[in-house]
């Protein structure tokens, strides 16, 4: 309480810019040079058209690849369990089950359908 009311009193004495505070002034300068600088590049309307539009795409393919691979799960990715973490450890892996147990047939690729191919190539772009 004491520190607050001695500032609220002596606030013009101590506002004053002072020899030894001359460094982090200007260093203070510096980040708001660099902030500014960075607002303004990375404004929206500042971007060229090209930018603007691939920015645009990937954003708007990245949320229809998201949704369609959650939403479409099933026609997507085969069903697959990986166990109980007791049996990690066991040699015989789901994997090499055939897919008609719940398996991969050995291959993991087997995982993904015909549809996901689209959904990893889309992540891919």
């Amino acid at each position: 309480h004491s520190f607050q009311k001695v500032a609220s009193e002596n606030y013009d004495e101590l506002a004053k810019p002072r020899p030894e505070h001359a460094d982090v002034v200007a260093l203070t300068q510096k980040m708001k040079l660099q902030e500014d600088t960075y607002k303004e590049i990375t404004t929206w309307g500042n971007l060229p058209p090209i930018p603007q539009l691939l920015l645009g795409s990937a954003a708007t393919i990245l949320m229809v690849d998201c949704f369609a691979g959650a939403m479409f799960s099933s026609v997507c990715w085969l069903p697959f369990d990986l166990g109980p973490p007791e049996l990690a450890n066991t040699s015989k892996s789901k994997i090499d089950d055939p897919i008609e147990r719940g398996g991969l047939g050995g291959d993991p690729l087997n995982i993904v359908r015909g549809p996901g191919w689209m959904v990893l190539g889309a992540f891919a772009t």
